[in-house]
């Protein structure tokens, strides 16, 4: 005997002493539709052979056991299976969790493999440098006269303007002519080797017998001497 599911068409070969001399309830495995169907003609229950095709299960509405012998087999629907969209969601967290550790320990990234620094300046995350969150105010100039020897005495405060405790970087001064080229550079240790948060703590560095070609002074953090160009706001600058 062949069943057809009205629904989608979809065809079962089942044995008509299944179906019985009442009719029963039956559901499509494929499209799930359910439906009535009819007791089939008495002389097919009688001359049908022994099937062994499955056939869709009955609707138990009330969640009953069926009576033994009632509980027909059906064609396993296909279900979709969930692996891929669990093993991307695992790949995707694990890229975002590299990316994340990746930007975050840049710098130290960029110290042991330099080779990654291009990497990082294209997409805008290039290396912080030490004196991040640090910055120069109030410098001033003096220029006197010791024994005969020209002093000229460089003031200002260094503040951590971060908001966690920030390591102090060498400072480097500079003296330039009035087109903007190096004369004399040098370098000096801060007073404290880190501030806290806030903190604030004055410089001061002397250049003996400075040239007088001198016209500019610059003072800023070592690590920033590759942006020492008019525009570096961690470089404060005073005519001489």
């Amino acid at each position: 005997m062949i069943l057809t599911c009205p629904e989608c068409s979809t065809r079962y070969v089942v044995d008509p002493v299944a179906i019985g001399p009442t009719g029963r309830t039956v559901r499509c495995t494929r499209c799930r539709h359910s439906w009535q169907e009819p007791p089939p003609p008495i002389e097919e229950i009688v001359a049908a052979p022994v099937q062994s095709e499955p056939l869709p299960p009955p609707i138990d509405y009330a969640g009953r056991a069926r009576p033994k012998g009632t509980n027909l087999p059906a064609v396993s629907g296909e279900r979709a299976s969930r692996a891929p969209v669990i093993l991307w969601t695992v790949l995707i967290l694990f890229l975002v969790g590299v990316a994340g550790v990746a930007i975050w320990q840049r710098d130290r990234i960029i110290v042991r493999v330099p080779e990654t620094a291009p990497v990082y300046e294209f997409f805008g995350l290039g290396a912080q440098p030490e004196s991040f969150g640090l910055a120069l105010e109030n410098v001033r100039l003096k220029m006197s006269t010791a024994d005969g020897v020209r002093v000229l005495r460089i003031d200002g405060v260094i503040v951590n303007i971060s908001d966690k405790p920030r390591p102090v970087p060498q400072l480097l001064g500079l003296l330039l002519d009035v087109s903007g080229r190096e004369i004399h550079r040098w370098t000096f240790s801060p007073p404290l080797p880190k501030l806290l948060h806030g903190e604030r703590v004055p410089f001061s560095t002397e250049v003996k017998n400075p040239s007088r070609r001198a016209s500019e002074v610059r003072v800023m953090f070592e690590d920033d001497r590759r942006k020492a160009g008019p525009q570096n706001p961690g470089a404060n600058r005073e005519k001489s």
